[in-house]
């Protein structure tokens, strides 16, 4: 039978099961981070009597944005240092594999697993709060931290790029690219939107009686969406793994 060079399943598992073994250490120690950082906050809700539901859900997508970008890093220091590059680029995974399962580790694993302990710590805050402090009960509001999350997950595909396309300083590079991009975006929607919109509407159709003008579907936020979520990181993904094709050539 022939072998699969593309993808195989168990490789990808054993390059997996390698990838959390290097990074339980890491893990452990900020999620004892994490929930200290939210027990204070809990503390201080108890102590002024006054239950803040969203300070704690923004405190700890910053918390997670800052250890998710250190976390892609460490994953993917090996391809920039030479004495440890060697290793694993010729570890006997695909370029495909080696791609999928370390955004997965980095990026989705990542982001599902530190959503599901956001969601708890934020309902056990807020149900802490209500007991101590006789304060309203509050009930974290799951879609917006879903929400978030999904948000959360293309930036951090973006950084996980970065972290393999920049040799150093990574965060610094990718956070530059993404400002340049964004802006480089919104001005083209700007600009077509004055194009289109506002032209035309100059151009006499406001004297048409019964005219009722609708806004594209371009320029409203359902399409920043569609960019965002669908479109971004495939992008991305893509040019990763020419990236790691790059690198081992």
């Amino acid at each position: 039978m022939k072998t699969n060079n593309f993808f195989n399943i168990k490789r990808a598992l054993l390059l997996l099961k390698r990838i959390m073994f290097i990074s339980k250490k890491g893990f452990i120690i900020w999620s004892c981070i994490y929930f200290g950082m939210a027990l204070l906050l809990t503390f201080s809700f108890i102590s002024t009597g006054y239950f803040n539901l969203y300070s704690i859900i923004y405190s700890s997508f910053i918390f997670m944005f800052m250890w998710g970008v250190n976390f892609t890093s460490l994953i993917n220091s090996s391809i920039h240092k030479t004495s440890m590059a060697f290793s694993f680029l010729t570890l006997p995974v695909s370029h495909f594999e080696r791609l999928i399962v370390t955004w997965f580790v980095s990026s989705l694993f990542y982001t599902i697993f530190f959503t599901f302990i956001i969601y708890y710590v934020v309902e056990l805050s807020a149900y802490s709060t209500y007991i101590f402090a006789n304060t309203p009960m509050y009930y974290p509001a799951l879609s917006d931290i879903l929400k978030l999350s999904l948000y959360y997950m293309v930036f951090q595909t973006a950084y996980f790029f970065g972290s393999i396309f920049f040799k150093k300083t990574q965060f610094i590079k990718t956070s530059l690219a993404l400002i340049i991009l964004f802006t480089i975006v919104i001005f083209i929607m700007i600009f077509s939107y004055k194009l289109v919109i506002q032209d035309l509407w100059i151009g006499g159709i406001k004297h048409l009686p019964n005219f009722n003008f609708t806004n594209p579907k371009i320029f409203q936020f359902k399409f920043i969406d569609i960019i965002t979520f669908y479109v971004t990181p495939w992008a991305l993904l893509t040019a990763t793994y020419f990236r790691i094709k790059e690198k081992q050539i």
